[in-house]
């Protein structure tokens, strides 16, 4: 799959990411606002507070998904190609893994069947693979790892 397939596909899993997270904040709204009308004493405060602290995680969890799809959507229109690895490369090793520097999403399974690590620039695979070129050995954790091709 090409980089901008692989990069459609992680914009559409954080898309659909992202839906989980505003539907949840709408059941914690709904329950916070329930919990408002049964609730007496001590035990309404408590509640309440275990709601709120949920919609500040969640708030928190949305904003950084939302940045990672940002980030995604724009490498995806940056057209730039490059001999070296830097932010936006697909890097693909000798050893058949491949690497999508970019956010730090993780290992994504493409509709393809095969998979990709999506990583940050500043994940230490990331710094290990950035200024690399389709040749390039470099070592990592111990192993040694040749770059075959980067995109």
């Amino acid at each position: 799959m090409t980089k901008s397939g692989i990069i459609a596909e992680a914009v559409t899993k954080l898309s659909v990411r992202i839906t989980e997270v505003v539907q949840q904040i709408a059941q914690t709204e709904e329950s916070q606002a329930e919990d408002s009308k049964s609730s007496a004493g001590d035990k309404f405060e408590t509640g309440r507070e275990r709601l709120q602290q949920e919609l500040n995680r969640l708030g928190a969890q949305l904003v950084y998904l939302q940045e990672q799809r940002t980030a995604l959507e724009y490498i995806g229109r940056d057209k730039k190609s490059s001999t070296k690895a830097t932010v936006g490369s697909l890097v693909s090793l000798a050893n058949g893994a491949r690497y999508l520097i970019a956010v730090g999403f993780g290992k994504l399974k493409l509709s393809d069947g095969t998979s990709v690590f999506v990583v940050s620039p500043e994940a230490p695979i990331g710094q290990a693979l950035i200024g690399k070129a389709a040749g390039a050995s470099f070592a990592f954790r111990g192993n040694v790892f040749a770059v075959s091709f980067v995109e």
